[in-house]
């Protein structure tokens, strides 16, 4: 874990799970995201020798709200307000993707962080009065802001680096096309460097326009793959099933553990609902089986 500085008051720390800090005081900071446990700031305030005076939570996803239990009751939680109802009901999010009541492979730290019930929604104006300006760039999840400081933006995953789309194969995407959108909107405010939430910081904005192309070729991608399966194997379930396999190997796909499946699985409806959206296919029941058609 390595804390790095990108101006006076912005500096995150490097790890699985990037953490942002924006220093308020000698004694206080601002925290933008708390990673899947409380390791990660317990480093941060070992490293300043500062404490946390507010968290922000750039979006409901356990890996970067999985610490924020420890604060909530004691310091102000902020999130977006489309993300509170997850964040205050984490159950929610494997109840989402199994369709129902989850069975016990999805009630993990991975899917379902501890409940931060305090949480409230962002207060711009306050976060104002510390320079922060918020940006709504969702795609990745439904409501995700990100956060930024000076001339720095804390992107959290609405921004990813091509080291984290070329080892995941497949993004967790709500909305490919408001994720384009959004990091097309981040480039607007012409950001000196993008900290993601997963990766290395990038701070050349030659690279910053690669990322949103390869990023954008990704999902093209996957849409022409789905396509593709579609015109070969019309249920909604074989095409899950054959497109996952062309997207990430068959060999990958065996190594999954169930919960891996079900988040999978929502991805490759999330863009389903966007071939639809654009009139590409349609979805019929016949004979209690969903059915997909090219339009």
């Amino acid at each position: 874990m390595v804390l790095e500085h990108f101006s006076e008051k912005a500096s995150a720390l490097i790890t699985p799970v990037n953490i942002g800090i924006v220093s308020i005081s000698r004694e206080e900071f601002i925290a933008i995201d708390t990673g899947i446990d409380n390791s990660a700031l317990n480093k941060v305030i070992k490293q300043t020798g500062k404490k946390p005076r507010i968290v922000l939570i750039t979006h409901h996803h356990s890996d970067h709200m999985g610490g924020a239990r420890k604060y909530c009751g004691k310091l102000s939680v902020f999130c977006p307000q489309g993300e509170l109802g997850l964040i205050r009901n984490p159950i929610m999010e494997p109840s989402m993707f199994f369709g129902g009541v989850p069975p016990n492979a999805l009630r993990n730290k991975y899917l379902m962080a501890k409940p931060c019930s305090e949480a409230i929604p962002f207060n711009s104006h306050l976060l104002n009065d510390f320079g922060i300006t918020l940006i709504p760039t969702p795609g990745h999840s439904t409501d995700l802001h990100s956060v930024m400081v000076e001339d720095v933006i804390f992107a959290s995953d609405s921004f990813l680096p091509a080291e984290i789309i070329e080892r995941h194969s497949l993004l967790f995407l709500t909305n490919p096309k408001q994720a384009l959108a959004s990091m097309e909107r981040i480039l607007g405010h012409n950001p000196s460097v993008i900290i993601p939430g997963h990766g290395t910081p990038i701070e050349d904005k030659k690279v910053m326009k690669e990322t949103i192309a390869i990023t954008e070729e990704h999902i093209q991608h996957v849409k022409t793959t789905l396509v593709e399966v579609i015109g070969e194997r019309n249920t909604l379930e074989s095409t899950v099933k054959e497109s996952l396999k062309r997207i990430l190997g068959e060999t990958t796909l065996d190594e999954f553990p169930l919960w891996r499946y079900f988040l999978n699985r929502h991805v490759i409806f999330n863009y389903i609902s966007e071939l639809e959206r654009e009139k590409l296919i349609t979805l019929e029941l016949d004979d209690q089986i969903i059915w997909l058609r090219l339009e």
